[in-house]
């Protein structure tokens, strides 16, 4: 159940039983949106269960004069309350005002402040809950356009209701824009120079800050720049000529790959027909899939018999140390002079055992021919698998003209005859 108080005038107050310190008012509300002076008011709200506390009315711009109205309550087991309906000519005078209705905790000192929870604004003959504005503050600043060595002065202005008093700064600026400044009465001011203009228009926009407490406002400035003078003249880019289509080079697998480089080699109109179709080669032997040979090396000079290096590379320690040291990029002395490389004596051949003795074994017994052939045909003879010289099977002419006939002597159709002067 509520407990329902009516108002009481200010010498009564004293009457009035004080309530524990702890006592709280949480909300305090009116019963209605608007109230005409003949209207009943009745105020509402939450506070600490079963305490009571004076509701006080006053004029918010006059705290110590004028009627004020002191109205008691008190809060059931739950913590709600509400008072006595009261006529609202009796609390809020007639006339264009604002009233603080304020709560005194536990009913104590009707002369302290207490707290305000709630405003009523009154207009002509009509209460209303007032709620008072909220403080704001809004820049309003315009953009401008001018040409160079012209100076451009904003008024910083702020929008209606802002709060006044504001402090301003710029906050972000263009780089180059140092000279830009607010004056102390509150005026953007800046002047470009001819660094600040081109071909074109140049915008440079500042950020502009207002601050008044914690109230903080932003807003932009754009300083257009005029162009200053024309655009250089674009020098067209000449496009690239397209490249021609490369044809890959195609071998007829009925030949040998090192055909096409015999006739690189020895034929002139050839050569320049692969050069010029074939650009995307470095050279005939990647064309075919072939290993370009080495250069001959720098020592090698026109006219010397590149055996003679050979000769000089066996025979010589010093000469051979030289060339091992000084072209480690060919694999033997052959390949630096241009010469096949001769192969290496076979792996059968013993030391101390004449090479001669294997030769006439591969003449006179079958088996070890047949073995011979079957199992080094790397070699092209039995003469190169054990390093002699080949002794052809063919006299030679001279040999062929004069037989082995006595001296004084000469074959004749295989006749040895005494030569007569005309032969």
């Amino acid at each position: 159940m509520m407990f329902k108080l009516g108002m009481m005038a200010v010498f009564a107050v004293c009457l009035l039983a004080v309530a524990p310190a702890s006592a709280e008012v949480k909300t305090l509300n009116l019963d209605e949106t608007s109230y005409d002076k003949n209207d009943k008011v009745v105020f509402t709200g939450k506070a600490t269960p079963s305490e009571q506390f004076v509701i006080k009315v006053i004029k918010d711009d006059d705290r110590t004069k004028g009627t004020i109205k002191f109205i008691q309550a008190k809060a059931d087991a739950g913590g709600d309350f509400e008072t006595l309906p009261i006529k609202s000519g009796d609390i809020f005078k007639r006339g264009d005002r604002i009233y603080n209705v304020t709560v005194i905790a536990g009913g104590g000192d009707t002369r302290q402040d207490g707290v305000t929870l709630l405003q009523v604004q009154v207009k002509d003959d009509t209460a209303t809950k007032y709620t008072p504005p909220v403080k704001k503050l809004v820049l309003e600043l315009k953009d401008v356009r001018l040409k160079i060595d012209k100076t451009a002065v904003i008024p910083i202005k702020l929008a209606a209701g802002s709060e006044q008093g504001a402090a301003y700064s710029i906050v972000k600026r263009p780089s180059g824009t140092d000279g830009a400044v607010i004056t102390q009465d509150g005026k953007f001011v800046w002047t470009p120079t001819k660094s600040h203009a081109s071909y074109k228009d140049n915008p440079y926009t500042f950020t502009i800050q207002a601050k008044k407490g914690s109230l903080v406002a932003t807003d932009t400035i754009t300083v257009t720049v005029e162009k200053a003078h024309d655009a250089p003249p674009v020098t067209p880019v000449a496009k690239p000529a397209p490249k021609p289509v490369q044809v890959e080079f195609t071998l007829d697998p009925a030949k040998e790959p090192q055909s096409y480089v015999d006739r690189y080699t020895n034929e002139p109109s050839y050569k320049a027909w692969f050069d010029k179709n074939y650009p995307q080669y470095t050279s005939i032997y990647e064309a075919v899939g072939l290993e370009a040979p080495k250069k001959l090396a720098p020592f090698v000079k026109e006219g010397v018999k590149p055996q003679t290096y050979v000769d000089r590379y066996n025979n010589e320690p010093s000469y051979k140390a030289w060339f091992d040291k000084t072209y480690p990029e060919y694999s033997s002395i052959y390949e630096a002079v241009g010469l096949e490389e001769p192969m290496p004596i076979a792996p059968f051949v013993k030391d101390g055992v004449d090479p001669q003795n294997y030769v006439d074994r591969y003449n006179n017994e079958p088996s070890y021919k047949s073995w011979f052939e079957k199992t080094y045909p790397q070699y092209t003879s039995i003469y190169e698998a054990v390093g002699l010289k080949e002794v052809s099977a063919e006299p030679d002419a001279e040999t062929r003209a004069y037989g082995s006939c006595g001296t004084g002597t000469m074959l004749v159709d295989e006749t040895c005859m005494i030569p007569t002067e005309k032969q």
